[in-house]
């Protein structure tokens, strides 16, 4: 269950790679995940689940013509668990930003981008 509140997270925050280490495990469990159908992630928050206190996040996609909800819990360094989205995870009341999953993980002018590099 995902229900936000209780630990404090880590003074850091959310580690920018995340988005990486999510597009790779997107891609990686999802076969026929297509880099170039619509995806969305929505901004990281600090939550309780069945793994202890870890960032969560949702991401939209397209899944055999359906569009799909999943929940990925992470660390600063991997996905500690992941499930298609149950009620309590709250993901309907998000955020959403366009989620590249052929580069970087976030699309140009997108939450978490950094923007041109020149």
């Amino acid at each position: 269950m995902a229900v936000p509140g209780g630990a404090t997270p880590p003074a850091e925050g959310v580690d920018p790679a995340y988005v990486k280490f999510i597009a790779t495990y997107m891609k990686n469990n999802f076969k026929e995940l297509s880099p170039y159908d619509p995806t969305e992630i929505s901004t990281p928050r600090w939550a309780e689940s069945v793994k202890g206190w870890t960032w969560f996040t949702c991401v939209h996609f397209m899944e055999h013509g359906h569009r799909r909800t999943y929940s990925l819990f992470f660390n600063q360094t991997a996905v500690v668990d992941a499930r298609y989205v149950v009620l309590t995870d709250g993901c309907g009341k998000q955020t959403y930003s366009p989620f590249d999953l052929t580069s970087s993980g976030v699309r140009s002018g997108a939450i978490g981008d950094n923007g041109p590099i020149y």
